[in-house]
């Protein structure tokens, strides 16, 4: 009985190692490392970004998952985080979904779920807040590294498997800081129509409408005639957007905390 059980489990073994195909031909990369915008809004300005690179595999055969080999990915942030309530909703791109994510101060961890095709590639986008500000050439940014499959190794390019990219803070002048006071919206947290108040008298304004990703979801001319402003963002989905006013020569931003 045991030489059967012991003949059993080498057989399982090969069968398992060959669905594997330890000797085919594998090469998960990362590059072109790219911070927007560049250089960031300081901190004391409210400064957010968007981090992005580019995730494929190059190799003729697919990155396949298996219970215990699974490529990991490990994005750390430099003067750089992600304060909100839900850190892993500001990933997106069309390799994101191909991890399960976790966050713990300033490290994102990504776990490959899905398999990689073959001669593939696509891209992870992350947006994050300026945690510190950095001089030229800068500090702020991140570094991506690949820990491959333990069957990957074989033909994995170890020299593709991390980039980085750093950028740095603009210096901001005394008419370029944000004067919080001066702006208000109400209601706050608001289900798209709100009332936006601004302490200046008339001008024009450049409005942009910021989402939890870091990308501008609405951009719009405010003919401001020192009077408050119903405007309404009720095609806005749930989420903590940044409303940023700007003509030049003053810049304004408030967080609006859309609910439904």
């Amino acid at each position: 009985m045991k030489k059967i059980a012991i003949f059993l489990f080498i057989g399982l073994s090969s069968v398992f190692l060959k669905a594997q195909n330890p000797n085919g031909n594998f090469n998960p990369f990362v590059e072109d490392a790219i911070i927007t915008p560049s250089p960031l809004i300081p901190l004391e300005n409210g400064g957010r970004g968007e981090l992005s690179f580019s995730i494929g595999n190059n190799g003729t055969d697919p990155l396949k998952v298996y219970s215990d080999h699974f490529m990991i990915l490990t994005i750390t942030l430099s003067n750089a985080v992600s304060e909100l309530e839900d850190p892993i909703s500001v990933i997106s791109g069309t390799s994101a979904g191909y991890f399960s994510w976790s966050y713990n101060a300033g490290t994102y961890t990504g776990v490959q779920v899905i398999d990689i095709l073959p001669n593939s590639v696509g891209e992870i986008k992350i947006a994050f807040e300026v945690a510190k500000n950095s001089s030229s050439p800068g500090s702020n940014g991140f570094n991506v590294n690949i820990t491959p499959s333990p069957y990957q190794t074989s033909t994995n390019k170890q020299e593709d498997d991390a980039v980085s990219t750093y950028t740095y803070t603009e210096e901001a002048t005394l008419s370029e800081e944000l004067d919080v006071s001066a702006f208000s919206i109400f209601p706050n947290p608001s289900d798209g129509e709100i009332i936006l108040n601004l302490d200046r008298e008339r001008g024009d304004f450049l409005l942009e409408v910021i989402s939890p990703n870091g990308s501008i979801v609405n951009q719009d001319v405010l003919h401001w005639q020192g009077v408050p402003l119903t405007l309404d963002f009720s095609e806005l989905t749930p989420g903590l957007y940044q409303i940023h006013l700007s003509n030049g020569e003053n810049s304004f931003q408030e967080k609006l905390i859309i609910v439904k």
